[in-house]
């Protein structure tokens, strides 16, 4: 099961204008912004304020804001602006909350033709409106408010009821009232320097979720503006937190401390829960930053800033001299960073390609992919700008802008105007929280992201895998043994084992090697004796029946119990089993290449455990489906722990195309296969996700499978009626009736708008209601039968206390033992029955 997925990205908004100006350098064309915070301090929230989830405020240059809805993809308020006005950050929209009667939007004004070179980022215009969207007769205009100091950006926090926050370029930050009208608070810059970037965010109480700054050095609930600093003497960068007290009317610096990136910022992130700062620069290089926080004497914080990743991002295009930066990067939860950027297309070519990327902040390794592809050809030009934000219902929203120059020489007075063109597309996601074993899987993608020649024994830059197997970290230490003596005997043996390994993989990967001296050397290697499994299945592979599918899915059985019934374990180390399995399942001119096709070395890792889906590209799965490799599908959802949710929903599809087209073997076989998709294990909510890919021609032949399952008329699996069901019937009843219900779940409306499937759902009905009838009986039952199963229970507990005492050995050892010498447990020593239950916070 993957640990993060991306689905494909559908439109929000698409627009196109032209821009007076063409001095866009470092700005954005289209940008958007979530509309306001949930209050964490309040339970009940008002409607208006849960609506507001759903809704973003984009920004459109030259043009104005319009208020989308992003579930129904309909704009819900405009906002217009003069032509020409250019906004120096995405609008900000504050919608009413708990008693509050009034939304506000902000938009703070970089250029324009009614503003001078003076009120240029001073200038900030506000609208307000009622709850309902219906305009305030007094204030249908807009409000024009102009400051001292030019502002980097206007922010609003949760724990600020009745303020805004202005960071301004100089360093300084103001507290100002909603409306504008006056001043709470205000810090001065203590020295020349230039704000690049700023942030804001809410401190947490340790209860109820961790925080880089600590309860005791900042109270719960209170506001800290985070900067990143230019000085103007030097070239040196500066990371500061601010505190703001409203109840004091004050702001304070709570840390400072210093950056060092080589080459110029383009983006930032900050992670206020582990205090993760990352940094993106021009040349491509991306620094993954931990924040530390300590009490020094006098009652001062100490900052500490700790580099824990550094990685560079090859054949992408992060800043342009003319445009300035055009890539940009937004924080996820749980440890993760999305990025999208232009990245050429194949090695050698000049051709671009948008791509949206999501990373991990703990081990940095890539997750998921995204590809966009935009209808508009214009958005394939190398002058486009980027933008992604992260939305609060689970999407993530990317803008792609196009910009092209223009000088009208027909006037007298030519005039540089710029046309853009831009699409707003937003990418559902789900995640589960990071893991080692989520970076692990992700090592392969991870290692062709950052051009890393896995197959290159010598390259010592192929970190992330383990190179020398299981036995660098389970060699047993005896006790009293010398620290010295153990250290060297420990590496002799990891050495042996390394050496050995790498031996085996040279003659595997030697491109003259045959399919038989391949599975011989690996069967040598892994000291088990050759098979005929692929020569009899080969043999048997030209029929196409079910009773050859049978037997071959029945032999591939027999061997994978055997091997996994053996007790000699060969270790074999990530990386082996990654080249084997990568050179196992080659292709050639995007073919499976069989010349090296081995089902036993398959059925060997799986029976030990070993392989992994994302040792093969495209997955496990696909790769057995491409080479019709049916027998060893079973055994693959048995054992693979990583095949994912996508996977199982593509092996359906497939499983249903071939009954279309091959009805007389595949009719019969579909419901075996079928059963094993659903008693693998998955993750409902990512399954629900992954069964949004079926169609309507696939659904009736599901349901009737499943309504026959429940009816117990199936031919080929095994009845699970009540009346004739164990525990594990009993469980496999209950992964069924799960996947039924997150299939209605997510084709609900299709299946009733579609009348074939109404008489396949009249018998489901029937078939789940007699199902509850049992229930519901034998549940009438359950007093009268519970002291029957608790005698039964007692009898089957002292029995095999019985079978256990005749087995301990002779009186003598029992003596010499005190442990064993007629021990007495729980009820038996007087100790009343107890549980334990266990908390974490």
């Amino acid at each position: 099961m993957p640990g993060f997925v991306v689905e494909e990205g559908f439109p929000l908004a698409r627009f196109q204008n032209t821009i007076g100006s063409s001095n866009i350098n470092n700005n954005f064309i289209v940008d958007l912004n979530n509309c306001g915070f949930t209050s964490p301090s309040t339970d009940h929230q008002n409607d208006h304020a849960l609506d507001a989830v759903d809704q973003v405020a984009v920004t459109i240059q030259g043009e104005g804001i319009k208020l989308y809805d992003t579930t129904m993809q309909k704009c819900l308020n405009s906002w217009t602006t003069p032509p020409g006005t250019l906004f120096g950050q995405a609008a900000v929209y504050s919608p009413a909350s708990g008693g509050e009667s009034l939304n506000f939007t902000y938009a703070l004004i970089d250029a324009g033709s009614d503003i001078t070179k003076k009120e240029e980022r001073k200038t900030v215009w506000m609208w307000k409106d009622a709850q309902n969207n219906e305009k305030i007769a007094s204030s249908a205009t807009r409000e024009s408010k102009t400051f001292k100091q030019r502002i980097q950006a206007i922010h609003i926090s949760p724990a600020l009821r009745s303020n805004i926050i202005l960071v301004n370029e100089n360093g300084s930050i103001d507290l100002v009232s909603k409306d504008l009208d006056r001043f709470t608070a205000n810090y001065k810059a203590e020295k020349k320097e230039h704000v690049l970037w700023s942030t804001v965010f809410v401190t947490s109480s340790s209860h109820v979720r961790p925080c880089c700054i600590p309860n005791s050095m900042v109270p719960a609930n209170s506001t800290i503006v985070v900067t990143v600093c230019q000085s103007k003497e030097s070239t040196k960068y500066t990371l500061k937190l601010y505190y703001i007290n409203e109840e004091r009317r004050s702001i304070n610096i709570a840390v400072s401390t210093d950056l060092e990136p080589k080459y110029t910022p383009v983006s930032f992130t900050f992670d206020a829960t582990l205090g993760i700062l990352t940094v993106l620069e021009s040349d491509g290089t991306w620094t993954v930053n931990n924040l530390t926080l300590k009490h020094r004497p006098s009652n001062k914080i100490a900052a500490y800033l700790e580099q824990r990743l550094k990685i560079h991002f090859k054949n992408y295009q992060i800043y342009d001299e003319k445009l300035g930066k055009i890539a940009s990067m937004a924080p996820l939860a749980d440890n993760f960073v999305a990025l999208v950027a232009p990245r050429i297309a194949r090695k050698g070519s000049k051709i671009y390609e948008h791509v949206l990327s999501i990373w991990d902040v703990k081990y940095g390794t890539l997750q998921a992919e995204q590809i966009i592809k935009p209808s508009e050809k214009q958005l394939y030009s190398e002058n486009c700008i980027y933008q992604v934000n992260v939305l609060r219902n689970s999407h993530v929203a990317v803008t792609i802008s196009s910009t092209i120059p223009k000088t009208d020489a027909n006037k007298k007075s030519s005039k540089t105007v710029t046309d853009t063109k831009s699409i707003v597309t937003l990418f559902p996601y789900y995640n589960q929280p990071m893991s080692l074993m989520g970076a692990m899987n992700k090592m392969k993608a991870t290692s062709s992201f950052l051009d890393i020649n896995m197959n290159d024994l010598s390259d010592k830059s192929n970190i992330g895998l383990t190179r020398s197997g299981q036995g660098a970290v389970s060699r047993a230490v005896k006790f009293g043994t010398d620290d010295t003596h153990a250290f060297e005997d420990w590496t002799t043996k990891l050495r042996a084992d390394q050496n050995s390994e790498e031996e085996v993989l040279r003659s595997l990967m030697d491109h003259s090697v045959s399919k038989k001296a391949f599975t011989v050397e690996f069967m040598k290697h892994v000291r088990k004796e050759e098979i005929s499994l692929d020569e009899d299945l080969s043999t048997s592979s030209g029929s196409s029946d079910g009773k050859t599918l049978d037997d071959n899915r029945n032999l591939c059985t027999n061997v994978y119990n055997e091997f996994s019934g053996s007790k000699r374990k060969t270790r074999l180390s990530s990386q082996f089993v990654s080249l084997v399995a990568s050179r196992i399942f080659a292709t050639k001119l995007d073919k499976p290449d069989m010349s090296l096709w081995s089902p036993s070395i398959i059925l060997y890792l799986m029976s030990q455990q070993q392989l992994r889906s994302g040792y093969i590209d495209g997955g496990l799965i696909k790769g057995l489906v491409e080479r019709d490799a049916w027998y060893l599908v079973p055994a693959a959802l048995k054992s693979v722990i990583d095949i994912s949710e996508m996977d199982l929903v593509m092996l359906i599809k497939a499983l249903v195309s071939l009954i279309d087209t091959e009805p007389s073997v595949w009719k019969d076989q579909f419901e075996i296969y079928l059963r094993s998709v659903i008693e693998s294990p998955r993750n409902d909510i990512f399954m629900k996700q992954a069964l949004k890919q079926l169609t309507v021609a696939e659904l009736p032949v599901l349901l009737k499978t499943i309504t026959q399952w429940l009816e117990g008329n199936c031919s080929k699996t095994e009845t699970i009626k009540l009346s004739q069901s164990s525990d594990k019937l009993l469980e496999n009843r209950n992964n069924i009736i799960e996947f039924t219900s997150n299939l209605l779940d997510v084709h609900f409306p299709m299946i009733i708008l579609e009348p074939s499937l109404h008489e396949t759902l009249v018998k489901l009905q029937m078939s789940l209601e007699s199902l509850s009838n049992q229930v519901q009986d034998l549940e009438d039952l359950r007093g009268t039968l519970t002291p029957f199963e608790r005698t039964l229970k007692l009898q089957k507990k002292h029995a095999i206390k019985k079978s256990g005492r005749k087995n301990k050995g002779s009186l003598a050892n029992k003596n010499s033992n005190p442990l064993l010498a007629n021990p007495k447990y729980g009820s038996e020593e007087g100790i009343p029955v107890y549980r334990v239950e266990m908390f974490s916070f």
